[in-house]
């Protein structure tokens, strides 16, 4: 893969994860209001748990941002913390519970994580991981 392709593919695969994860707020706001305030009042949420929730997802997102300039940058660090993220997105998952997506927000999360599996093998792969010294 060229520095040319992969850097396109990082940019896509961020854009396309910040867009379906926006998409909902947009378009189906009510309607997923309406099932989320469902779906809250069937779990018992601890303050404790949405905390930590929230700390996990700050922590992301800085991770994310990080991530994203240093693997534009062929930082080394930014592989083992875009690796990290992959690990780490497993409790939050569990912390999460219930959630509420649409259907199309949905297809561009799946196609946004297929990516970055995509841009994961690639910068553990040659030619590109050469690049990553520093």
């Amino acid at each position: 893969m060229s520095i040319t392709n992969y850097r396109i593919l990082v940019i896509s695969t961020f854009f396309i994860l910040i867009f379906s994860l926006s998409i909902d707020f947009f378009w189906l706001k009510d309607l997923l209001n309406f099932v989320a305030d469902f779906a809250a009042s069937l779990m018992d949420i601890s303050e404790f748990r949405h905390y930590l929730f929230f700390t996990f997802f700050i922590l992301m997102l800085l991770s994310a941002a990080y991530s994203f300039i240093g693997l534009l940058r062929f930082k080394n660090r930014a592989r083992y913390v875009f690796l990290a993220m992959f690990v780490f997105i497993i409790p939050i998952y569990l912390l999460l519970g219930v959630s509420v997506q649409s259907g199309l927000s949905r297809i561009f999360y799946d196609v946004g994580l297929l990516m970055s599996g995509v841009v994961l093998a690639s910068i553990y792969s040659n030619p590109l991981k050469t690049h990553f010294t520093n």
